[in-house]
Order: structure tokens, then sequence, then C-alpha cells
């Protein structure tokens, strides 16, 4: 399975909007930029945030036409590879023709960032994080968050936005670049985006469908973020949607500390779902158990190589581990996976 995960809760907290879309100092940054030392945009999208460092990338010479090949991990949203597509190309294969390279943390987890940013380094090539499963608690996790040109963000996947991304710019050059950009907004884009998807939601059709497949394809090119998403982002992390996230992934890590399931995953990030490993029929017995108890998972696949240079994809079941979630929803989730494994296991 390749589809987009969708764990958000639906509840929606209203604060006083804040009237910029530009990230103000403090905490409030940090959680995209651990670092501290990059310009931070909040914006429409995370392709909204991707396309500009692309532009810029144009501008310098370093994709000097749409030919140019970006190397792109397997499996992301097929509207970011479309994004891609309007500057340079897109490819899933290392090449001598490789301009530069997405790194993408899955689910959060972070890819071998010293070995890739240094194999960038001799090479020549530009490094862009793909941050978009992604939150921080004030620390970066193996250097996420901090190497390369820039890191893009998306607010819906990590806390309870309609829409909205973040832009860190690491490179003096792209912030100027981006200070500019960013005043030349459309918002009619970003209202048309949702509007339409309002539409498919309250009168489902083919024809809303596709309205709002051609209003997403063309979502990067909002530029700011709305301000009703960016006063839900501030209200989240009032709330400790972080601090809750990762009380739910360690709560699974603890029940089941005695089994194979989590052991190759870092304790210390903030993951946007915790994909869970065991025998491939496990697996699947899983999967099914959770869709009959109206759970959304499946068998995905995981880079357990953490390495977009040379990937090693396995199989696994990505768990709900969102701030939106009670403890009964967390004691109902951990005793499906308790029967699962001891169904697999011939007990009782």
């Amino acid at each position: 399975m390749t589809a987009t995960l969708t764990f958000a809760p639906s509840r929606r907290t209203v604060i006083k909007p804040l009237g910029s879309a530009r990230a103000r100092p403090g905490d409030i940054a940090r959680i995209f930029d651990p670092s501290g030392r990059g310009s931070v945009f909040w914006t429409s999208t995370a392709r909204s945030a991707l396309r500009p460092i692309l532009l810029h990338l144009r501008r310098t010479g370093a994709l000097p036409d749409k030919n140019a090949e970006l190397l792109v991990p397997r499996w992301a949203c097929m509207s970011l590879y479309n994004t891609i597509h309007k500057t340079c190309f897109p490819t899933i294969q290392d090449s001598p023709a490789l301009r530069g390279v997405l790194v993408y943390h899955q689910y959060g987890f972070p890819q071998r960032l010293d070995l890739i940013a240094q194999r960038c380094r001799e090479r020549g090539l530009f490094l862009i994080e793909n941050g978009v499963n992604c939150a921080f608690d004030g620390a970066s996790s193996g250097g996420m968050g901090t190497e390369g040109l820039a890191g893009i963000f998306s607010l819906p996947k990590m806390f309870r936005t309609v829409l909205g991304g973040a832009l860190v710019a690491r490179d003096p050059d792209l912030a100027a670049f981006c200070t500019n950009y960013f005043r030349a907004d459309e918002p009619w884009i970003g209202r048309l985006s949702r509007a339409a998807r309002r539409l498919s939601e309250i009168a489902p059709s083919r024809a809303s469908e596709h309205l709002q497949e051609m209003a997403y394809g063309i979502s990067d090119y909002a530029r700011n973020a709305a301000t009703a998403d960016v006063s839900l982002l501030h209200a989240d992390f009032a709330a400790d949607a972080i601090a809750r996230r990762k009380g739910n992934y360690a709560r699974l890590r603890r029940e089941f500390a005695d089994t194979p399931f989590f052991a190759s995953l870092e304790p210390e990030v903030v993951p946007y779902v915790a994909p869970l490993f065991g025998p491939p029929a496990f697996l699947a017995r899983l999967a099914a158990a959770l869709a009959r108890e109206g759970w959304e998972s499946g068998v995905y696949r995981f880079d357990s190589a953490r390495d977009v240079f040379a990937p090693n994809f396995v199989p696994c079941v990505p768990l709900p581990i969102h701030q939106g979630l009670s403890p009964a929803n967390v004691d109902a989730l951990i005793e499906i996976i308790r029967s699962e494994w001891r169904a697999h296991n011939g007990q009782r």
C-alpha cells in the first residue's frame, strides 16, 4: 500500500489570529527549526514551501533546466512529484546526472544524515530535508532538522490544521529570495482549495472530487499560510500536542518492550505514526484486525536502511499515536495488538 496515511483528529480550536505568515521568534519556530539558526516561513502547504526552494535553485543555476535530476524518495505523495516536475526531474535512482537530493524522514524517523550529507558535500549536491512527518521538541535527532540548504514541513500531518506548511531556509541567499517571494501572494488559490475540500465533504460527487483534485494540484502556487491555520498550530502547541504524541509512542514501546515491534526505532523522536515491525503473516492479521475495529492502517513499507541513496523497504503496520487519542483509545489499540500477537504465537 502506498496511499497517504491520515490519522489527524477532527476537533478544531479557534483562537485569535496572529495576522502574520512569518514565524515569530521563540519556541513555536523551533518545532521545525531546532537549531534556531534558520529563517522560518509559514506556507500554504509543504509543496508551497518546496516550490520557492526549487525556483531559487533554478535562478542560481544549481538546477540549470527541467532535465536536471533531483533524487527523491519512493512512494511519496504524487502531488510532491508533480511540484518537482515544474522545475526539474524527480528520480529514484542515483546517477552522475544528479544535482541534488530530497531526503525524506519517513514517519518522523531520521534518515542517516551523517552519511547522506557527507556524500552530498563530496559530490557537490544540494540537500533538502523533507520533514513532512516531523516536529521537534526543542532538539534535533541525529542531525535531523539541521542539515542542508533547507527543510520543508507539513502542518496537517502533525497538528489539526486544514492546510499549512513551513519552510526553514538555512542559506542566507535562499532566505532573502523567500522573503521577496512570499510578499507576492495569491491567497485566492488557498481559498479555492479550502472551498473545494469542503464541497467534496458536504456534497460528494465525481464533479466535486475532480474540483478538489484540480484545486489541490495548483495549491503549491498559494504562498502564505492562512492565519486560521497558524492560530491552530499555536493552539496545539500550547495544548502540549507534541508531548501527548511522544507519550503515546512511549507507552507503545513500554507495553511491547519484549517484542521486536519497535526495536529498530529511536525513542526520542516525535513520530507521525509508530511503524510496528514483525513477521509478515502477523502484520497481515494485525492490519485486518485493526480495520475490523475501525482503525485506519494497513501493511506499508518502511526504509530500514534510512538511506535515500540505497533504501531497504521492509513491511510494517503504522499505528496512530496522535494527540487526539484518549487513554481508552490507546488501551483498545494495545489490546488488539496483544490479542493478534498471542494468536500468531498460538496462545489463548
